[in-house]
């Protein structure tokens, strides 16, 4: 299986403009990102290097209850929302998003078909990409979903660097190192993870991802509940958005 990245990761809220602004107040930066045309969604995104935040919120209810396709990390936003601001599933992105369905599919995992993306910038330009859904979960915990940009890192880097959105916070240079998550089982939780994903243990309750880490802590929460940042700021920050937490570590 070729290497998966910490693409990005989904915070389902009912207000953009709220998050925003405190992203702001502490030193961040979320820009708007557009509309995803027939599932009723919209987004703001904070990019931290190649891994990036998406404020994901509820543009018009009856399409997102009734979209064109039914694609998870759109229909949960209604499950989720407007109750639970949290984390949602979290993105891997790969490169090679065919072979790495084919091998998945080895894993006795409920897959998805490989659907097409596409949103509309306020510039009016429009992004695609291709998705992959994993249905359920293991213990409680919901899959991630892979995303594939059909570009090279490398050719990815430079796009987000040409629009400005690489490392644009008043606060500094920010690096998304972990994000950490609570389930019933942390030990069992990260050896699957590491089966199905091929990732490596930083120690039986830590996996490495690239150049990031997700940790799995003892709770009920069954998921993402902290992103914690590196950052070459003197100032520290520590917040929460819903039930999503922030810290500079």
């Amino acid at each position: 299986m070729g290497e998966l990245l910490w693409d990005h990761t989904i915070h389902y809220i009912n207000d953009l403009r709220q998050a925003e602004a405190i992203f702001k107040k502490n030193g961040l930066r979320a820009k708007h990102g557009g509309s995803h045309e027939g599932f009723g969604t919209c987004n703001s995104l904070s990019y931290f290097w190649a891994s990036y935040v998406e404020f994901l919120a509820i543009e018009d209810r009856e399409v997102n209850k009734n979209p064109i396709e039914d694609i998870l990390i759109f229909s949960d936003a209604s499950k989720i929302l407007p109750e639970n601001e949290a984390f949602g599933r979290i993105g891997l992105r790969t490169h090679d998003i065919v072979a790495l369905r084919n091998k998945l599919s080895k894993k006795n995992l409920n897959l998805s078909e490989i659907f097409s993306g596409n949103r509309t910038t306020p510039d009016g330009e429009s992004l695609t990409w291709k998705l992959l859904m994993i249905n359920g979960d293991y213990d409680g915990l919901p899959y991630p979903f892979i995303i594939d940009w059909e570009i090279t890192e490398e050719q990815r880097f430079h796009q987000l660097k040409a629009k400005g959105l690489i490392n644009q916070h008043p606060l500094g240079q920010l690096f998304l190192y972990e994000g950490v998550f609570k389930v019933e089982n942390p030990k069992a939780t990260a050896a699957h993870w590491a089966d199905i994903f091929d990732l490596a243990a930083k120690n039986e309750n830590t996996l490495i991802i690239g150049q990031q880490l997700f940790r799995f802590e003892k709770g009920t929460e069954n998921r993402l509940v902290e992103l914690d940042f590196l950052s070459d700021g003197e100032k520290a920050f520590d917040f929460k958005i819903g039930k999503g937490h922030y810290r500079s570590l």
